[in-house]
C-alpha cells in the first residue's frame, strides 16, 4: 500500500512539474510573437526625394534637403 501511495505521489509531482515548464514556454513564445508583430507594424518614413540617409522610423525632416518625411507604405 505504501508503494502505491509513493508511486501516485511521484506521478502527481512529475505532472505538476511538466505543466509548469509548459506554461513558461508558452509565455516566452507569446512574447516573441507579440514582439515580431510590433516590429512588423513599425511605420517607416522617407524623404519624397529619396535622399541618402533620409529613412527613419519617426516623422520629421530630411537631413539633406529639409523636406518633410512621408510615410512609406
Amino acid at each position: 500500500m505504501q508503494k502505491i501511495k509513493l508511486l501516485t505521489l511521484s506521478i502527481t509531482f512529475a505532472l505538476a512539474l511538466a505543466s509548469c515548464n509548459k506554461t513558461e514556454t508558452t509565455k516566452e513564445t507569446t512574447t516573441n510573437v507579440v514582439s515580431d508583430t510590433t516590429k512588423a507594424k513599425a511605420v517607416a518614413y522617407e524623404c519624397p526625394m529619396k535622399c541618402a540617409g533620409s529613412k527613419s522610423d519617426k516623422p520629421g525632416k530630411c537631413p539633406t534637403c529639409k523636406m518633410d518625411l512621408v510615410e512609406v507604405k
